[in-house]
């Protein structure tokens, strides 16, 4: 994270932004793991008037590093040219499609960094094997596979996945 030397006009706008700010629908569906989640345009729909109405902008460029590709996101005081930045390289991406998916996963995970959002990751956690937790009262004995049971990501699994919509990571 970046933030510039003086922080005096953007820090009280940020901090009108998290109290006015809503939480983020999820309005987008992933298939693959049959789970709903907020996408970047969600995230950006609560956001952008909420900045606009506070004298702030954000951007969120992707570049072109020593490091390799990053996605940059940004959010500018107008007035006093203030700013925080937050970034996420890019790993391993070789195709467009696959490269424009984890630019939207990263402008949404950089962005929800840089205000501190609210979210639930359902996607991961499914797709980590990762379960919600139970309702308290309840137990259930955890079993711990071992290694040789664990299932394993297909080939065919991997391909279905890298062909999921570029928000449905």
């Amino acid at each position: 994270m970046r933030v510039s030397t003086e922080m005096n006009e953007l820090l009280p706008a940020l901090a009108k932004v998290k109290e006015s700010m809503s939480s983020v629908a999820k309005t987008s569906s992933n298939p693959f793991f049959k789970s709903n989640y907020a996408d970047l345009n969600s995230h950006l729909d609560v956001v952008e008037p909420l900045l606009a109405a506070n004298g702030l902008l954000l951007t969120q460029p992707v570049d072109n590093t020593e490091l390799g590709n990053l996605v940059e996101s940004t959010i500018y005081h107008v007035k006093s040219g203030q700013f925080i930045t937050s970034s996420m390289r890019l790993v391993g991406e070789v195709d467009m499609q696959k490269v424009g998916s984890a630019v939207t996963y990263a402008r949404r995970y950089t962005l929800g960094s840089l205000l501190g959002m609210k979210a639930e990751d359902d996607d991961a956690n499914n797709a980590s094997g990762k379960q919600k937790s139970k309702p308290k009262g309840s137990f259930i004995p955890k079993k711990t596979p071992s290694p040789a049971s664990r299932p394993s990501f297909s080939k065919s699994a991997a391909k279905q996945a890298s062909s999921i919509d570029e928000d449905g990571l």
